[in-house]
């Protein structure tokens, strides 16, 4: 899990000196256009500020969602829609309700797979700016992605196994109901690399969550995750 984000980075160092092998557009002539995508990916989360005595595996994410470009010139376009965020924490802590307070602690011996989870609706606002020109909607080309996301939280749970029982419980309570989060992208899209085509219309990067999960008031830990993500369009 420590090495996640050394792994991404030798990812994306290896797709830049592959770049050698793009298709270029053919097409000369500029057309404005629209288009339109529907993604699916997941990849793995890290969370921050959580205590050094709680022990932290297999943060996992997954988003699902529909895309719309609208392009302002030959490098550049704008991003919008709607995708829906679910995210997984394991770590080996208890959230524990104080009227209107929460404690993370380290988890009883007798309290096993612990986890935190939750769903989130979120809205792109984001831009493109594309390496060759983007003359239209099927040009073969490479782009960098980055921009905000507004989130709207759904859920936020806390589920436990004690006594050979499953239990899970609400911390919506506790949460901010907005969140928001920067997102960092490399993508391709149409018949882009010749040798490696499962990169082909797919995005890679990174979502920096920029607000914690849970009020200040709520939990002094400000837990904010990172994750990293590979999405697919179609």
């Amino acid at each position: 899990m420590k090495n996640s984000p050394f792994l991404f980075g030798f990812l994306l160092v290896f797709i830049s000196f592959s770049i050698s092998n793009a298709q270029t557009d053919t097409i000369s002539s500029y057309h404005k256009h629209w288009n339109y995508y529907i993604s699916f990916g997941g990849g793995v989360s890290l969370m921050r500020n959580v205590p050094q005595d709680i022990y932290q595996d297999g943060h996992t994410n997954l988003q699902a969602g529909f895309f719309i470009e609208k392009s302002l010139n030959k490098r550049f376009s704008i991003i919008s829609g709607f995708e829906i965020e679910r995210n997984n924490y394991s770590l080996d802590g208890q959230f524990i309700q104080n009227q209107n307070s929460l404690t993370l602690m380290i988890a009883p011996n007798d309290v096993k797979y612990t986890k935190l989870s939750d769903f989130i609706i979120n809205l792109p606002i984001q831009s493109r700016i594309y390496l060759h020109k983007n003359n239209h909607k099927n040009t073969s080309n490479a782009f960098l992605q980055t921009g905000l996301r507004i989130g709207l939280v759904g859920s936020t749970s806390f589920s436990y196994r004690q006594s050979n029982e499953k239990f899970s419980e609400s911390l919506k309570d506790y949460t901010k109901p907005l969140i928001y989060q920067w997102e960092l992208m490399i993508g391709f899209k149409g018949d882009f690399f010749k040798k490696i085509d499962f990169l082909n219309a797919s995005t890679l990067g990174f979502i920096y969550q920029l607000s914690p999960i849970f009020d200040k008031q709520s939990l002094t830990n400000q837990l904010t995750p990172i994750h990293f993500t590979w999405r697919f369009l179609f």
